[in-house]
């Protein structure tokens, strides 16, 4: 029976223990080997292929579908991210912003 999807959820190492572009090079690596092997170790071929991320796992989503892009690789058919982070401009002020500015991390 072929299944009607399929989840794989990839995980990768962690800042501040890694720093960038470890996260990447993790979440690439898993994309890639899907992408590649799926039907050869899987018995299956994918007829779409969605990303889904949160948070720093939706910009390393937005981010491997850039590097598929630059690279001619799969363009993955559909991306889901809930609320990554993709804005880290200094030089625009939002409301929102404030909330942050008494938290030890969120300004860096």
């Amino acid at each position: 029976m072929i299944p009607r999807a399929v989840i794989a959820s990839l995980e990768y190492r962690l800042a501040p223990g890694d720093r960038f572009p470890s996260q990447l090079d993790d979440v690439w690596q898993g994309y890639y080997w899907l992408v590649v092997n799926c039907k050869e170790y899987l018995g299956f071929e994918p007829k779409k292929v969605l990303l889904l991320g949160d948070s720093a796992g939706g910009n390393l989503m937005l981010s491997i579908t850039n590097l598929c892009i630059n690279r001619g690789f799969k363009i993955p058919d559909g991306i889901f991210g809930n609320y990554p982070a993709v804005n880290c401009c200094q030089s625009e002020f939002w409301p929102s912003l404030l909330l942050g500015l008494d938290d030890f991390i969120l300004p860096l």
